[in-house]
């Protein structure tokens, strides 16, 4: 059973179609907004007598409110070679889980959702416009799902480029309030700058998608064969202390320059390590929506 999370939006989006997030469109819903004159809104159920008879124009004032609109979630995902890492769940099936619950989660809150698929360049095969519908999630997970169990390339994968991610953006159109980064974040992070840029009027959220494989090493004076998932290079490593703490250093400080390229837009990023959990994403937006 697919479980489902709560996300929250910190502004109001102005959609029309009707929905679950405050908004400031008119129309039928419990958030005041102002008096109109009942000529103008003809809907004698919201009329107030009090402030009729207080007004200086001796207009009938009916109540005018806000409604809850919907809105369009956008998901971004870097679907280059190092996200086919680990096993038997990879950083991609775990990213295909995610998807699942979001596309469950929109659903339940009448948001249409929509995916752009990146790697060296735009997988325009992988992508999707964002509409409505109970299964949307669900599809969009299958097709990254087929993707990892999938040979992998013999040939040299390109590194992720700034202009694939960039054109993923723009992409998303114009009526997107909230889009998902999703990736492991192995790659420049100087390709975020122009993105925050072309995000800024929505509220993006980070997902990294770690593997337990690669965030804690093996054991002492153990041989590894490793292999580069993007280059397809492998090297052979005797596993001495000295490497072992360069190996856990490495992985403190690239979280703490996620963080940190990230806090400085004023965004926290979620991070997910070997499985998807839909509870502690609800308590994510919790703790970072007001």
């Amino acid at each position: 059973m697919v479980s489902e999370f709560v996300y929250r939006l910190p502004g109001k989006p102005g959609s029309s179609r009707p929905g679950a997030h405050r908004s400031h469109t008119r129309g039928p819903g419990l958030a005041f907004s102002n008096y109109a004159r009942l000529l103008d809104q003809p809907d004698p159920r919201r009329l107030d007598l009090r402030a009729s008879i207080r007004d200086v124009n001796r207009d009938w004032l009916v109540r005018a409110n806000y409604q809850h609109s919907a809105t369009v979630v956008q998901v971004m995902i870097d679907v280059s070679a190092s996200m086919r890492f680990g096993a038997p769940h990879t950083k991609l099936d775990t990213a295909a889980d995610f998807v699942e619950s979001l596309g469950y989660s929109a659903f339940s809150y009448g948001d249409a959702l929509g995916m752009q698929a990146f790697d060296h360049s735009v997988r325009n095969d992988l992508s999707s416009s964002a509409r409505n519908g109970r299964g949307v999630g669900s599809l969009m997970a299958d097709s990254l799902r087929d993707l990892a169990s999938s040979p992998p390339s013999r040939s040299p994968v390109p590194e992720l480029s700034a202009s694939a991610l960039l054109s993923s953006a723009l992409n998303l159109g114009q009526s997107s309030s909230l889009v998902f980064l999703v990736s492991d974040f192995h790659w420049p992070l100087a390709h975020l700058a122009p993105l925050f840029d072309q995000l800024s009027a929505v509220t993006l959220v980070p997902i990294v998608v770690w593997h337990g494989s690669e965030t804690q090493p093996p054991g002492t004076w153990r041989w590894l064969r490793a292999k580069d998932v993007e280059s397809n290079k492998q090297h052979s490593l005797l596993m001495r202390p000295s490497i072992l703490k360069r190996w856990r250093d490495n992985i403190a400080n690239r979280r703490s320059d996620i963080n940190k390229i990230f806090s400085a837009q004023g965004i926290t990023p979620f991070f997910i390590e070997n499985s998807f959990n839909a509870e502690h994403l609800s308590q994510y937006f919790m703790e970072t929506t007001l």
